[in-house]
This record gives structure tokens, C-alpha cells and sequence, in this order.
């Protein structure tokens, strides 16, 4: 359940810390923090928050967080395991052609599309795996 109404009017009315507003609404004082951030960055103050109601509050103050994008672009894994049977190809190739293929569009960058693909490995590439191994090994 989201206190937002009540953190911020603890915060702007009673202009308690953190600290005291976690300790008062049993949260933990980075939510609090969280929820005083946000509601700052979409300009809200005490009168304007009394006159919004909790639905239109919350769409208000987490509206930010909602035009991150939900869904990515993925990559075609079987693919990406085919790919990596050819001499000099590597993960971080292979990537940036999936970006460079989807222009405008949300897709994973190396870090994630490095954490995603093992788990969608089929069984028996054991070759790849150590491939994706040596891609990821820090250079000396």
C-alpha cells in the first residue's frame, strides 16, 4: 500500500526528516526519500497535492517512472548462438548489430544482453559458453 499523501504531508506540512517519516509510517526512509524526490520533480506542493485525489495523486507523483520503456526489442538467441560458432565473433558484435538493427527503438545494451543470454542458451552449447567466458573477461 503507497502512503504517498502521507509522507509528503509529513514532509511539507510538518516538515519532518526522513527519518521521522519512515519511523512514523513504518517505511524505510528511501522510500520516503523516494516519494518526496518524485513528487518534487513533477512540481507539486502541499495546497495542489490537498486538492488531487489518491489515484490522481499517485499517477501525479509516479508518472515519471511509468515512460521508461516495459518492453525491449529482443534478440534472436539462436541466432546469436549460430553467430558465435564463426571465427572472431563475439558477444559485443553481435550486440551492437542488434542496437544499430533497431534504430529508435528500446533494446538491451551489452551489459543486459550479456546477463540474458546464457539463460536462453539450449542445451550442449558448451562451446559458447566459454566464448561468452573469454568476451567477458577483463583485459589485462
Amino acid at each position: 500500500m503507497r502512503n504517498i499523501r502521507d509522507v509528503l504531508r509529513l514532509k511539507l506540512e510538518a516538515r519532518l526528516s526522513h527519518e521521522r517519516i519512515a519511523a512514523s509510517l513504518d517505511i524505510s526512509k528511501s522510500v520516503a526519500a523516494k516519494y518526496v524526490g518524485l513528487a518534487g520533480a513533477a512540481g507539486l506542493d502541499w495546497p495542489t497535492i490537498q486538492t488531487l485525489s489518491d489515484t490522481a495523486l499517485e499517477r501525479r507523483v509516479v508518472q515519471g517512472r511509468l515512460d521508461r520503456p516495459s518492453h525491449y526489442v529482443l534478440p534472436d538467441y539462436g541466432r546469436v548462438h549460430q553467430e558465435l560458432q564463426r571465427k572472431g565473433m563475439t558477444l559485443m558484435l553481435l550486440c551492437e548489430e542488434h542496437v544499430a538493427a533497431h534504430p529508435g527503438q528500446p533494446t538491451y545494451r551489452y551489459s543486459q544482453f550479456c546477463e540474458r543470454w546464457p539463460m536462453r542458451c539450449i542445451s550442449g552449447c558448451t562451446s559458447s559458453v566459454r566464448k561468452f567466458q573469454m568476451d567477458r573477461r577483463p583485459p589485462r
